[in-house]
């Protein structure tokens, strides 16, 4: 595996733990509560990606 497919590969997880988290912090919300934990995991998913697409350039 060279070096773009494996920044695919990773991009590609991370979306899926990000979508992952995301769905699970909307389940808090409806259920009227907040986990700062969670969203300091989606922040730093966040910035990972940028970190990846920005290696792509």
């Amino acid at each position: 595996m060279d070096r773009t497919e494996q920044i695919v590969f990773d991009t590609l997880e991370l979306e899926y733990t990000l979508n992952y988290l995301i769905k699970k912090r909307n389940s808090l919300y409806l259920k009227g509560l907040n986990d700062e934990k969670i969203n300091d995991k989606i922040r730093l998913t966040q910035n990972k990606i940028r970190s990846y697409a920005n290696t792509n350039t």
